[in-house]
């Protein structure tokens, strides 16, 4: 319900008319490009050397392989989202965490969420053929990527920490039934939001209340 949300927004929240390009934590935009840009531009601006880490495919990879960068490129200080599980080290695919040390073959990460310095190395993914139990192909990367900004689709089942800033109103978003909703679930306290817009841009960018005036 936009509109009674939207009340208790304006009071507690409040809206901001522009991004914050120093925002300490995550962004949410529309397109995959615009993503990009925005980590490459807050990569640019830390200070030090960087150090690119390079995957490696042979055979015929797993389907995941497409979704996987050929090299990552960090710094340290660097904001990243973690691509792997480790319960029992208290992080799990999508935790966030700042870089805090560079190695050839592993990369250091103070993660937020239980504020430990934890090494995280290559990863393998092979693909094993289900009737001959033959590995046929894998692919060996670093499972980081920068988290300064990412997509409405790319967030969704991800627990952001350290904020998250997003840009509301515009036609992607009033397009996404629901993507308003997976905006708003993906922190746990809602001061941790700066939402970008106004009164008017909050409630368009809600597609079930567009729905519902067609309805009417």
């Amino acid at each position: 319900r936009a509109k009674e949300a939207v009340e208790w927004i304006e009071n507690n929240i409040g809206f901001h008319p522009k991004e914050d390009k120093e925002f300490k934590g995550s962004s949410i935009f529309s397109t995959n490009k615009t993503v990009n840009a925005f980590n490459q531009d807050k990569l640019d601006r830390l200070i030090g050397k960087e150090r690119k880490y390079k995957s490696v495919i042979e055979g015929e990879p797993p389907s995941i392989a497409s979704r996987i960068p050929k090299e990552i490129v960090l710094k340290e200080g660097a904001l990243v989202s973690i691509g792997v599980n480790n319960l029992k080290r208290g992080y799990a695919n999508g935790s966030q965490g700042e870089v805090v040390e560079l190695n050839k073959t592993s990369v250091k990460v103070r993660v937020f969420r239980t504020n430990e310095i934890e090494t995280i190395g290559f990863n393998t993914q092979d693909n094993i053929v289900p009737e001959t139990k033959k590995n046929i192909g894998y692919i060996t990367y670093m499972p980081l990527k920068l988290a300064y900004a990412t997509t409405v689709h790319s967030c969704q089942g991800l627990t952001i920490e350290g904020g998250l800033q997003c840009k509301l109103g515009d036609a992607f978003l009033r397009r996404l039934h629901g993507g308003l909703h997976v905006i708003l679930s993906r922190c746990k306290n809602p001061f941790d939001y700066r939402l970008i817009g106004s009164r008017n841009s909050f409630i368009k960018s809600n597609s079930g209340e567009i729905i519902r005036k067609l309805i009417k």
